[in-house]
Formats: C-alpha cells, structure tokens, sequence
C-alpha cells in the first residue's frame, strides 16, 4: 500500500508540474496573440487616428470641428466608451478642433499635448482648455525624449518637438509606435526641415509613415522617406480640400519610397492590424489607379485566361499579375510574357516587373 501511495503521490506531482507548465505557456501563447489596431480616420481634411490595444484606445487628434460627427460615428462603430489618451499632435483646428466634443461624448482619462507650444490661441484652444479644466482630466506635457506608454508590449517615443516655434507645425509631436517586430510613425504636420533634423537623431525606419501635413509640398523630404523606408504610407486628407492637397510630386515621391500609398479621401478609414509580426490592412474602399498613385497590397488578377502580366489599355503598362497596382478589369489586357506585351507597345511598370 505504501508503494502504491508513493506512485500515486509521484504520478500526482508530475501532472501539478505539467499542468503548471502548460499554464505557463498557454499565457505565453495567448500574450503572442494580443493584436494592436491602428485606424487612420477618415474626418475629411484633418487627422484622426485610433489606436486600440488590450483594452485600451488612444486616440491621437480628433479633426475639425465641424467633421467630428464622422468621428463619432467612427468611435460608436468601435464601441469605445472610454480613452485612456488622447494625444494632440499641436494646435492646428483640423487636427483638434473636435477634442472638447470628444470629452463631452466620451470618459477621456488623459490628454497629451506639446510640451512647447505657440502663445497664439484660437478658438478651439479656449474650448479644450476648458474642457480639461472643467473634467479635471489629467493632462501631460511631451517633448523629444518622453515616452507614451499604452500598455505592456506597446508604447511610444517620442521625437519632437525639442524646442519651441512660433509656428504650430512645427511644434508638432512626432511619435514612433513599436509592437514587437512592427512600427509606426506618426509625423502631424511637421516639415521638411524637421524631417532632416530628425533623421539626424533617430532610426526613423517604420512599418508604416503617417504622411506629415497631409502631403503638402513642404514636407516628405526625399532624404526623410528614405530613411524611414515605410512599406506602407498613409495621407490623412479630405477630398476636393482647397489646398491642394496632396502635392502631385509628394504623392510620386512616396512611390518611390513606399510599397503601398492610402489616402483616406479615396480609400475611407485605413485599419491596420498587428500580431507583432504581421500586419494586416483594411480600407473602406478599393482605388485603383495605375499611377503609381494608389496601391492596393493583396489586390490579384481575376480570370486571366492564362496570361501571365496584365497590361492597362489607358496608359500602355504591363504590370505582373500579382502587382498591387493593377487596373480595373474593364481596362486589361492579358499578355503571356513580358516580351508579348512589349510587342503590342506596352512598357513595364517598373515597381512589378523585373527588368
């Protein structure tokens, strides 16, 4: 009897050990699978950007004003009661004139500003220093340096600004986001000049670049997209804007640097989704224009006969059938080499097609 104890106590305490163990690595497991999603809000021309996280949402500036509906509309869609953070990039109305309506309609923990700020103040200003005030909502000051943690596993560092401006853009907050083996770079509306000077201080190299001042011809400097050799870029701007934006040459530019280019006035909200490794993208809708303007990751050719490049009608390229970039099914043509569609006058479009 005693030896059938001293098994049955053996056998015991090895299945606490493998149950102990397998506990451990169930939790490892399932921490693997904690997924970050950033969406790049569609409030027309401004910047809205949600990050959610174990729980948490962050969101970085809210838009104008008078577009915050779309962003409510956003945030309701996501079910967000709560924000741990709200961070204003600076003080641009289109990148914060809806934050004191966004207190008002939501529990906002915290917000976070520019620790160096322009002495002028508009409008939009007044109402969310009120707003602070009359919540009693924590608030902090970053500045080059300061990290913004998000929760474990994600947090941001902080780039610029580093020192004070007369002018808001400059004072912009300049944040890159790590999620294990992901990043993200969200630039406001900083400069070119800025955007040199940080590529002097820091490995800019991300994932994903938020396209600083909505691709205005004063930033994406060539040097900048070089170093942060983004995959994907991402311009946060309103259809028919009155600025113009995004520059045609910013937009040419950014082919040169980035896989894939979104613009939220064409393809809506632009969700990623992260695993620490991967990363997924979603938009509202598909553009495609054979450009080199708007690419879509993922996008393949439909029934193509068996030919393996397909060639744009409209503009004589030939792109690989895999190309991110190809053209809507009306204006194909299916060739079965890329010698055969050069016989026809077609020319390679040189992002696809080896040469």
């Amino acid at each position: 009897m005693k030896k059938i104890s001293a098994k049955l106590l053996s056998l015991l305490f090895v299945l606490v050990i493998s149950l102990a163990v397998n506990s451990h690595y169930k939790t490892i497991s399932e921490a693997k699978k904690q997924t970050l999603t950033v969406s790049f809000v569609d409030v027309g021309q401004g910047s809205a950007t949600l990050i959610q996280y174990k729980g948490k949402n962050v969101l970085i500036d809210t838009g104008e004003e008078s577009e915050y509906n779309k962003l409510k509309k956003f945030l309701d869609s996501k079910k967000v009661k709560s924000i741990s953070n709200m961070i204003i990039t600076h003080n641009d109305s289109d990148h914060m004139g809806g934050a004191d309506l966004v207190i008002k309609d939501y529990k906002v923990k915290m917000v976070t500003r520019a620790k160096y700020q322009e002495k002028k103040k508009n409008k939009q200003i007044t109402e969310l220093d009120s707003a602070i005030r009359d919540n009693r909502i924590k608030t902090k000051k970053v500045k080059a340096g300061s990290k913004i943690k998000i929760a474990s596993g994600v947090q941001m560092a902080v780039y610029s600004p580093s020192k004070k401006s007369d002018e808001s853009n400059k004072n912009s907050i300049v944040m890159r986001l790590s999620h294990g083996g992901n990043s993200f770079l969200f630039t406001g509306d900083i400069d070119a000049n800025i955007e040199n000077a940080l590529v002097e201080k820091y490995n800019l190299e991300s994932d994903v670049l938020q396209v600083a001042h909505h691709g205005s011809g004063y930033s994406s400097a060539m040097l900048f997209l070089s170093k942060v050799s983004a995959k994907y870029s991402v311009i946060s701007v309103g259809e028919g804007n009155p600025y113009g934006h995004p520059a045609d040459f910013v937009v040419k530019r950014l082919g040169n640097f980035s896989d894939y280019i979104y613009r939220t006035d064409r393809n809506g909200t632009v969700t990623f989704t992260s695993d620490g490794e991967n990363l997924d993208v979603k938009t509202d809708t598909v553009y495609n224009d054979d450009g080199n303007i708007q690419k879509n990751p993922g996008a393949v050719s439909g029934d193509n006969g068996g030919g393996k490049y397909i060639g744009n009608v409209n503009t004589k390229v030939y792109h690989g059938e895999h190309c991110g970039n190809l053209p809507i099914e009306k204006n194909r043509k299916y060739f079965n080499s890329g010698a055969d569609a050069e016989s026809y006058g077609y020319r390679a479009h040189s992002a696809c097609v080896g040469r």
